[in-house]
């Protein structure tokens, strides 16, 4: 499961840099662009868009737990990004020092990042959503199914705005994947009566219908709400049930990957990201971007490890014993 989160976070990178950062996928109509680079990006796009949603799968497949130490160590991984980061942002005069932001950086929770606060909501009614797993796993099954037959008939069909599905980036996607997920959980010997070679080529299948999908007039392809995309995410996880093996540098590297997803979308790195990949989206062959593409995600990937880790050994021990503090003071209440 560790090698499958390092996948998903490589993926993250891949579908920014290859889609979000590139300004979206080229016009397939564009005359002077290649049909090399137009076919390459799209095969890309429907490959690692599943990246978001394999987390939420990892999450379902274990449980989450409402533990005061798990938002404790989520807390001290933002304010070890989002602190320096504000502050060399200011520093480079790409943004205007402001106490009140600055208090709203070491704060962390409350800075906008839809995955970090839709997570953190999902880990609060946990709770509530395994009690009534465990009650009745009898009709969770069903349950699960009808949550994801809502989401994609109230958004795919009837483009509903009130329930705020918003393409997957919401509250309603994440319980959606985190009961299709404990559901699939629960049927783990029946996902692994299936040949895994199964499974792979069910996710590229997907991929290719997504490609498809693509010259339609369907508004949501690229949505991880989308239903072939939840689909090509279980296709891709199934596999790596099969086997557990031990190995201390995947688990290492598995632990800084949320780093590594939050670093790349945080000021001014995000915008230096953007301006170096259309630099060289724009200047150099598609061949040579994607061998671009290629090593720098390996490196950014990990120079993101290499900064978590330090940032961890330095603020961990001062911030160790007030969390200690903390939780003994909590638990008089809860």
């Amino acid at each position: 499961m560790e090698l499958f989160r390092i996948l998903a976070t490589f993926l993250v990178l891949i579908a920014h840099l290859n889609g979000w950062m590139a300004g979206g996928l080229v016009d397939w109509n564009a005359a002077n662009i290649s049909t090399f680079h137009k076919a390459s990006q799209l095969i890309l796009q429907s490959l690692s868009i599943v990246c978001v949603n394999c987390f939420l799968i990892i999450s379902g497949w274990y449980g989450l737990k409402l533990k005061f130490t798990s938002i404790w160590k989520i807390w001290i991984l933002l304010f070890s990004i989002y602190v320096p980061f504000y502050l060399l942002d200011c520093f480079l005069g790409s943004a205007d020092f402001s106490p009140v932001t600055l208090v709203k950086k070491i704060l962390a929770f409350p800075c906008e990042s839809y995955f970090v606060q839709n997570y953190l909501m999902l880990l609060f009614i946990s709770p509530v959503l395994n009690a009534f797993i465990e009650k009745d796993k009898s009709h969770l099954t069903v349950f699960a199914i009808t949550l994801f037959a809502i989401e994609v008939i109230m958004e795919s069909v009837f483009q509903n705005k009130c329930l705020y599905i918003e393409n997957g980036y919401s509250l309603f996607h994440f319980v959606t994947m985190y009961m299709l997920a404990r559901t699939a959980s629960m049927h783990k010997e029946k996902v692994l009566s299936v040949k895994k070679q199964w499974w792979i080529l069910g996710y590229f299948l997907c991929a290719a219908l997504l490609c498809l999908l693509y010259f339609t007039p369907y508004k949501y392809t690229w949505a991880y709400s989308n239903p072939i995309v939840v689909i090509e995410s279980f296709m891709l996880f199934f596999p790596f049930v099969y086997k557990t093996f031990y190995s201390k540098l995947i688990n290492w590297v598995a632990r800084g990957a949320f780093a590594v997803y939050i670093i790349q979308v945080t000021p001014p790195v995000f915008g230096q990201l953007v301006s170096l990949n259309q630099y060289v989206l724009g200047h150099f062959s598609y061949y040579a971007y994607l061998i671009f593409l290629l090593l720098f995600s390996i490196a950014f990937f990990s120079l993101c490890l290499i900064y978590n880790e330090i940032m961890q050994k330095l603020i961990t021990p001062i911030l160790k014993p007030l969390g200690n503090k903390m939780e003994v003071l909590l638990s008089k209440f809860v």
